[in-house]
């Protein structure tokens, strides 16, 4: 397994944490156990929001690139079935790349 910098790992938080805040505004958030996910073969999810007034998910992969490779468009295909069994939903996959046109400010109290 190859490790990942810390330089890339810290962008890639960066930018989860940016459509975070945007897309969280868009739905119910789900949490989904990485730790499970990888139990089963599945893959981890980015971001999960539900809708709220029908019964479909939207996993979110975040990508600083365009890019999913083959194995990673299989995990995610397995997380889906996952989801959409356990919660009896449709799910459907959104590739969010580059850094997003707005951000959301953090308001300090």
């Amino acid at each position: 397994m190859n490790k990942m910098s810390a330089s890339r790992v810290n962008k890639g938080f960066e930018l989860e944490k940016k459509y975070s805040a945007i897309v969280h505004r868009c739905g119910m958030p789900v949490l989904l156990s990485s730790l499970l996910l990888r139990e089963i073969g599945a893959g981890q999810v980015d971001l999960a929001v539900m809708e709220y007034n029908r019964p479909v998910v939207y996993l979110y992969e975040i990508k600083s690139h365009g890019h999913l490779s083959y194995n990673q468009q299989k995990r995610l295909k397995s997380s889906s079935i996952f989801v959409g069994e356990i919660l009896n939903c449709v799910v459907l996959w959104k590739l969010l790349a580059g850094e997003p046109l707005y951000e959301i400010k953090d308001k300090k109290m």
